[in-house]
């Protein structure tokens, strides 16, 4: 957050503990820490995160046309951080859906720094959208879709309207009829391969 401040980029933190804070899951620690950047400033980010002892590691994903984040990888400290320009079923285009991301955004503070987060209501969708991810040659388990409906109440039906601004309310569809069985759902209107960008996918 202070590097990024530094550079005049702006920057949210998403998923991690916040997740916990707002109510939107029971675990309260993760294994990296998520950034959410526009695309030119990730490059920005490679020598200032270096001095401080991460090492760019590439996208794994980019190969499978999932490609969404660039994680760096620590030579001295023991968390990776993984720097999102996007985030996978999401159908606006990178910019657009961090300009709608930040709107949605407030302050929090990590270690006395200044950090915006994603509001609740379109922190869920993110939290949602990962747990949804396909991953390239393995069946989704079947309780991803109950946690994700569960993370998606949470935040309320509001959620489903973040989810339709940054197009990624196909990609939730399975999970928001359980969320909320009440209310009346459009139908998706995209095939998966569409919903989840997969077109250039291979197992």
């Amino acid at each position: 957050g202070s590097i990024a401040r530094e550079l005049g980029a702006e920057m949210m933190i998403v998923k991690g503990p916040m997740l916990k804070q707002q109510g939107l899951r029971q675990q309260e620690h993760s294994g990296d820490v998520d950034l959410w950047m526009r695309a030119a400033d990730i490059e920005r980010m490679n020598a200032p995160l270096e001095a401080w002892g991460w090492a760019q590691g590439g996208d794994l994903w980019e190969r499978y046309g999932l490609g969404h984040s660039v994680t760096f990888r620590p030579n001295v400290w023991g968390c990776e951080v993984d720097v999102h320009r996007r985030m996978t079923g999401i159908g606006a285009d990178d910019a657009s859906a961090f300009e709608l991301l930040l709107q949605q955004s407030t302050d929090a503070c990590f270690a006395g720094v200044n950090i915006r987060v994603p509001r609740p209501e379109a922190h869920a969708v993110i939290a949602g959208l990962h747990m949804m991810r396909p991953e390239p040659g393995r069946a989704r388990p079947g309780w991803v879709a109950s946690a994700t409906a569960k993370c998606l109440a949470a935040a309320g039906v509001e959620s489903l309207t973040f989810a339709e601004r940054v197009g990624s309310y196909d990609a939730l569809y399975e999970a928001a009829v359980i969320a909320f069985p009440d209310e009346q759902l459009r139908t998706p209107t995209k095939t998966f391969v569409e919903q989840w960008g997969l077109h250039a996918a291979r197992d």
